[in-house]
């Protein structure tokens, strides 16, 4: 099978077999020597891959925490960063007698992290990272109080927030707007002052707890709190903000509490018993919340909304619940056991979009929920028995440790797209272990991390296979493992920064291992994303650039577009695929070079090269296949969107490539469309086996295709409409093609616009393809020799009932037309000339001889009929019909120049090689000895700017 349909074939395994796609990166472990031991709590990452993580551990810890960590007998708050590749960077504690930290959560935005939770006890203190203070004091008014702590990257503190009761007081989610301006939600009891002064009333709870949000600035100070309760129980577990200001919160409450905040109009929430879950949208007006709308979630046993994310704007959230519960706009959902988790999207209306509830006939929990920037979902927790993470018709059953008098369970990592299908689950499988996922966070990489929990062996592989890590410590210990999707996301257009196209090429030179560049921007488009500079991408190994995974992708949708000077995309590696883009104006749209197995474009899955400067595809030192990409036209081939400025520059150029290379092909959609570039191919090395078949080829000005070096040109010698017969490379493969230039006046004809079929020429040269042909369609071939080179396009022949053996030859001498044929009765001349929408006849002539100079200039041929009905055309010349132009051959010599003017010219081969170039007046003679024979154009121009263009044969 050859090498590049292998390839192929493992990308669609890749993409389609969600086991196969996550593959484990690194892993660590985590080991306390006491109990409880370790735990992490929650995880982030920010754009550089970095990972951190929160929790607790009680005992020593001396591996992976940047050395011997000892708690004294306490159980102490560690915070921790770790670089993309899992090397451990920093370390913050919060230790002291008393210390703990409940549910605590982590995020990152803009160069910062947060850190919410709690603290309870007396003379703790926070590590800063400064070298004055190095820690700050904390404690409690009671039992708990809750905390918020403000980091950089580096972990250097920033400032913290502290507020507090006699009783339990929570921070258990948080979020970040725009402005820097924190977002705080979670439980209280009995009355806390929430900013210590006079500037916010105290706040008393109605019963039990109650949940509140609090808004902090972007230095921490309280701007204003709202509280919200029942004389039951309630907790916020979490919160989302928006960019515009919504504020999304989620948690569980029993009895009834009035959700809006204005005290104007009641929105009572009643729970149907036990305890429900909750949504509530509200927005931020900068002094307090304003209800908008909210949901109950559940029914009569304990239910619970602990995860709240926005994915692309819209949020997502994660919970729990038991027996039959509503999930909102009249829709509900029963679990299966004595308990389900759920997933569930909703509108900006929270209306349901889909709802995803998770479980069997055991026991399931949720331990964390992260969204990535195009909506892909991450969920981690722990399960027992059989649990079909499919939501779909299919299955994914991952089976898990059933209870059996001791408590066993196993871990679970799952992925889900934005609509909510399945992209992948995995986790601890059929053995008695037990493990928890407590944290599950996402990188720009395409990677995510998972914290898991454990106080048995665990295995690593989220496929069936095994790779077992041994459990070691007392109490609880940590693995922490890192995992590639193999796709990394662009979210935004903009030139650079998280999300964009520059920092996914340069997640595919971090990541040692394949990677698909994917799109999801918002929006229908066309979605134009500028580079001031070009983008380079050095990798070894695949790296796949599609644009076609852009929601409702068409052609042009997704535009890369330069300013002329720079290059686009710049590809140095191994297994390169570009699809579904468009490149323009760049001086080089797209450069691969040693690239094995490079693929450009697929069948609906092309790219565009369009008004580059120099080159729209330029290939180096490598080999693979370019097909169904249109290359300086659009698909019709009609309008001009030229690449190359120059005319020795081309829509794709090839130099030194090692080869097989292979531009266009014969299956179904394969062919590249090239049209109104200078040339549209060109090869500048010709040392390497190069493919050109199939493809339509248009208006291009200097050739359909070029070739810097030696080739053998194929001839037609006889068009009819009963075969096309010609000569060429011995042994090679001769492709026929029709000719369409109605559209390109002035630009060389003989370009294959339509492939109509190929044969194998002899071991002489010589082919024959037989069939049936139309009287009138003007046809020429290109020969692929056994090595693989293909040549460039012979003279245009044009099909006719019987095209003589003999030849007619024609010339334009001193502002006439001559013309002269072989022996023989002929009936008559016809002039012709060649118009942009088939002929005009400008005369006809009885005999041989010459014929006065035609009033227009342009392309013509003379038509000779036999008094048997024979027909032959001769070879097309350029005519220019003022000022007297000459340009012909005879006895080695090449006349050319003006009657009576001075003038300047050049004289050029067909595949755009200049073999002479000078200025004169009058007539000069031109010797040709060391001309190859074939066809030539001569260009010349008056002083005063009149031009002429001729074509002539050294036979």
């Amino acid at each position: 099978m050859p090498s590049i349909i292998v390839a192929l074939l493992g990308l669609i395994l890749l993409l389609f077999n969600p086991l196969q796609a996550q593959r484990l990166r690194w892993d660590f472990a985590l080991n306390s020597s006491a109990f409880p031991g370790i735990t992490v709590n929650d995880a982030v990452t920010d754009p550089e891959g970095n990972v951190y993580i929160v929790g607790t551990f009680a005992g020593m810890v001396t591996a992976n925490l940047g050395g011997t960590r000892n708690s004294f007998s306490n159980q102490n708050v560690f915070l921790a960063r770790y670089d993309r590749n899992g090397a451990f960077s920093r370390y913050r504690g919060i230790t002291a007698i008393g210390n703990l930290l409940e549910g605590a959560s982590l995020v990152y935005k803009d160069g910062f992290i947060y850190l919410a939770g709690a603290i309870r006890g007396n003379g703790n203190s926070i590590q800063t990272g400064l070298a004055s203070p190095p820690t700050i004091s904390v404690s409690s008014s009671g039992s708990t109080d809750l905390l918020v702590v403000k980091y950089d990257t580096s972990l250097v503190y920033q400032w913290h927030y502290l507020a507090g009761s006699t009783g339990t007081d929570l921070a258990l989610g948080l979020d970040v707007d725009p402005a820097g301006n924190v977002f705080v939600t979670g439980s209280f009891e009995g009355t806390v002052d929430f900013d210590g002064g006079a500037a916010l009333l105290p706040q008393t709870s109605a019963g039990g707890e109650d949940w509140y949000v609090v808004k902090l600035s972007s230095t921490g100070v309280p701007l204003y709190v709202n509280t919200f309760g029942s004389t039951g129980n309630d907790r916020g577990l979490d919160l989302a903000m928006s960019s515009s200001g919504l504020v999304y919160v989620g948690g569980k409450f029993s009895g009834t509490f009035d959700a809006n905040p204005s005290g104007i109009l009641d929105n009572f929430f009643t729970s149907g018993g036990g305890e429900d879950g909750f949504l509530i949208q509200y927005f931020d007006n900068t002094t307090t919340l304003v209800y908008f709308t909210g949901i109950t979630i559940g029914g009569t046993g304990q239910d619970e909304v602990s995860e709240v994310e926005l994915a692309k704007g819209l949020p997502v959230i994660g919970g729990k619940f038991q027996g039959t519960g509503s999930f909102g706009s009249g829709q509900t959902r029963s679990s299966t056991g004595t308990g389900d988790i759920f997933l569930a999207r909703y509108n900006s209306a929270v209306v349901p979009q889909w709802i995803h509830p998770l479980g069997g006939t055991d026991s399931i929990s949720l331990g964390d929920l992260a969204v990535d920037s195009c909506g892909n979902l991450f969920v981690a927790g722990q399960y027992q028995g059989s649990v079909d993470f499919d939501p779909s018709a299919g299955t994914r059953v991952l089976n898990g440790p059933v209870t059996s008098g001791i408590y066993y369970a196993g871990y679970f990592a799952a992925q889900y797209a934005l609509n909510g299908s399945l992209l992948f689950a995995g986790g601890e499988e059929n053995a008695i272990r037990n493990s928890q996922a407590g944290a599950i966070a996402a990188d720009p990489g395409g990677n995510f991390v998972v914290g898991i929990n454990l106080t048995s062996d665990t295995d690593l592989d989220l496929s069936a296979n095994d790779d077992s890590r041994p459990y070691a410590g007392s109490g609880n210990s940590v693995f922490l493992a890192r995992y590639s999707t193999g796709k990394i996301n662009v979210s935004k257009t903009i030139t650079a920064g998280e999300s964009s196209l520059a920092q996914a090429m340069t997640w595919t030179q971090r990541n040692t291992w394949a990677d698909t560049v994917c799109f999801c921007l918002a929006g229908a488009g066309p979605h134009v994303i500028s580079l001031p500079t070009g983008i380079p991408l050095a990798s070894a190994d695949s790296t796949v650039v599609d644009g076609t995974t852009q929601p409702g992708w068409s052609l042009g949708n997704i535009v890369l577009q330069g300013t002329g000077i720079n290059l686009g995309l710049d590809l140095f590696g191994n297994a390169l695929e570009v699809y579904g883009l468009t490149f323009d104006q760049f001086a080089t749209g797209l450069q691969i070079a040693n690239s094995t197995n490079f693929v450009v474009g697929a069948p609906s899955r092309g790219n565009q090269f369009i008004r580059n400067t120099d080159y729209g595809l330029y290939l180096t030192g490598g080999s693979g296949v370019v097909q169904a990409n249109e290359v300086g036209t659009d698909a019709t081939a009609s309008v001009n969107l030229a690449n190359g400025t120059t005319p020795a520059e081309a829509g794709i150029g090839l130099s030194m490539t090692a080869g097989p290379v292979t531009i266009g092909g014969l299956g179904t959609g394969e062919a590249n469309t090239i049209g109104f570039n200078p040339y549209g191919v060109y090869d500048f090395s010709v040392v390497e086996p190069l493919t050109v078949v199939g493809n339509l080829f248009a208006c291009n000005t200097s050739a359909g295709i070029g070739l810097n070096g030696a080739f053998t040109q194929p001839v037609i010698t006889t068009a009819d409409v009963t075969g096309i017969f010609g000569s060429g490379p011995a042994n090679s493969t001769v492709h026929l093609y029709s000719v369409d230039f109605s559209a390109c006046a002035g630009t060389p004809p003989c370009q294959g616009y339509s492939y109509l079929g190929s044969v194998v020429s002899d071991g002489a040269g010589d082919f024959a393809i037989p069939g049936t042909f139309t009287i009138g369609t003007m046809v020429t071939v290109t020969a692929t020799e056994a090595s693989g080179k293909t040549s460039p396009f012979s003279l245009c022949n044009l099909v006719d009932v019987l095209l003589d053996p003999s030849f007619l030859q024609l010339e334009a001498v001193v502002g006439e037309l001559r013309w002269v044929a072989s022996e023989g009765a002929w009936a008559g001349f016809e002039v012709v000339k060649k118009e942009a929408g088939g002929e005009m006849l400008v005369g006809m002539v009885s005999e041989l001889g010459r014929m006065a100079k035609p009033d227009q200039s342009g392309w013509y041929v003379v038509k000779g009929h036999t008094l048997d009905g024979r027909t032959t055309i001769s070879n097309e010349v350029w005519f220019q019909a003022m000022p007297s132009w000459l340009g012909r051959w005879a006895d080695d010599q090449l006349e050319v120049g003006h009657t009576g003017a001075a003038w300047s010219g050049r004289v050029m081969d067909l595949q755009g090689k200049t073999v002479w170039e000078g200025e004169a007046q009058g007539l000069i003679r031109l010797s040709t000895q060391a001309w190859p024979r074939g066809h030539y154009v001569v260009w010349l121009q008056s002083l005063d700017g009149n031009q002429a263009q001729i074509r002539v044969q050294i036979p």
